[in-house]
């Protein structure tokens, strides 16, 4: 019963997480796969005004374990984020590699590292204007999954893309060039008694009838 309830617990993380990214005005926009060096520069500055929301009393709902954790923040690489579109999921075909079923997001997730180790993630969002905007916050559950998927050496290497599928509700991590047959669902590090295939095609025919549901509701 109590890894259940972590389980539900972390879900519920991430689903703020999808719900964040998925709200964001970007509907008119071009996605870039980099931000720009200049604008990469001036985030961690940008970001100020999201750090200092931060308090004694609130600070491990960002994964920080202690306040003082914030006078130690390094700033990771940005984590470019890509979608499965339901109309990829619906069209999809065996044996087609995952990386035709990627498409870019107008997003990065921002990692804020203490000790080397990924505590909280900042949303930068690329608008209109091509200016890269830090928009929230948090997303510690997702973060600490992150953590744990980078510590193997399969997903640690480069090629490796954090995927979104919004209508699933769920975070994947996918390397299109080192396994194109693969689809690794985050969620599965919540709970070790639940361990879905990590086979694209075993991983789509799971979650097409939420998508097909989802649809129907007019999602």
């Amino acid at each position: 019963m109590k890894k259940c309830l972590v389980f539900f617990v972390i879900c519920l993380g991430l689903l703020a997480s999808v719900s964040a990214v998925e709200k964001s005005p970007t509907i008119n926009v071009k996605p870039n796969e980099v931000i720009p060096e200049e604008a990469l520069d001036s985030l961690p500055s940008e970001s100020l005004y999201l750090l200092n929301s931060i308090s004694p009393l609130n600070h491990a709902d960002y994964g920080f374990e202690n306040y003082a954790d914030l006078a130690r923040i390094d700033y990771g690489s940005p984590i470019k984020l890509y979608q499965i579109t339901p109309e990829s999921i619906l069209d999809y075909e065996p044996d087609c590699p995952v990386g035709a079923l990627l498409k870019m997001t107008c997003h990065w997730y921002l990692p804020l590292l203490v000790s080397g180790q990924i505590r909280s993630l900042i949303l930068v969002e690329q608008r209109e204007d091509d200016a890269y905007l830090p928009v929230s916050l948090g997303y510690a559950k997702l973060a600490e999954l992150l953590n744990k998927a980078y510590q193997s050496p399969e997903w640690a290497q480069e090629g490796s893309k954090l995927v979104v599928v919004y209508q699933a509700e769920e975070f994947f991590l996918a390397n299109p060039m080192a396994k194109p047959q693969t689809l690794f669902p985050l969620q599965v590090q919540a709970n070790p008694e639940i361990e879905p295939s990590q086979d694209l095609f075993t991983v789509i025919q799971r979650i097409t009838p939420t998508i097909q549901s989802k649809l129907r509701g007019g999602y």
